[in-house]
């Protein structure tokens, strides 16, 4: 991993959040940014005793199902080695695998965001846009089978062709909004 900046181009010192939390900010800020281009609502969860980070909700109630609702586990790397065969390999802890396969009343998805290995790459402003570099990708891991007694983590396979996109959150929103699993 390089190194994170300490001093802006500017000649300015940048703060001193440390790189996992700059990490974690940048994933939970795409994940706003996607739901709130989709008009739904994100809520950061405060503490992660359950393996969701992000509770997002749409406010539509022309469903089957009013407000359907995904809840997330966000993980976000600079790691481009986890990446193979068109899937990012990301290693998960055994509570967190467990978190995510069973079948719960509000749908649970993995996200994971690939972020430039330069932290100054991350994100692009000027007076038109501001953007972020990079992508996340999702999985729905319900129904995967139970770890044996002594597997301590597993490794789940993130689809490169399953981006988290405006477009993947309206099709999650009405799949679930029809009481359908993800």
């Amino acid at each position: 991993m390089t190194p994170f900046p300490t001093v802006h181009s500017s000649g300015l010192l940048y703060g001193n959040l440390p790189d996992n939390n700059a990490q974690e900010q940048l994933s939970v800020n795409y994940v706003r940014s996607v739901a709130t281009a989709a008009r739904c609502h994100a809520k950061v969860e405060e503490t992660d005793f359950e393996g969701v980070d992000v509770h997002i909700k749409s406010m539509q109630i022309a469903h089957d199902v009013p407000f359907p609702s995904v809840e997330a586990q966000l993980k976000c790397t600079q790691r481009e080695d986890l990446v193979r065969d068109g899937r990012i390999a990301w290693q998960l802890q055994r509570d967190n695998y467990d978190q995510l396969r069973l079948a719960v009343a509000i749908p649970r998805i993995l996200i994971v965001m690939l972020c430039p290995a330069d932290f100054t790459a991350w994100l692009q402003q000027d007076d038109q846009r501001l953007s972020m570099s990079h992508a996340a990708y999702w999985v729905s891991l319900r129904g995967e089978p139970e770890l044996k007694a002594e597997q301590k983590t597993k490794t789940v396979h993130v689809p490169l062709s399953q981006p988290f996109t405006v477009e993947a959150l309206l099709d999650m929103m009405t799949r679930t909004g029809k009481g359908e699993a993800l």
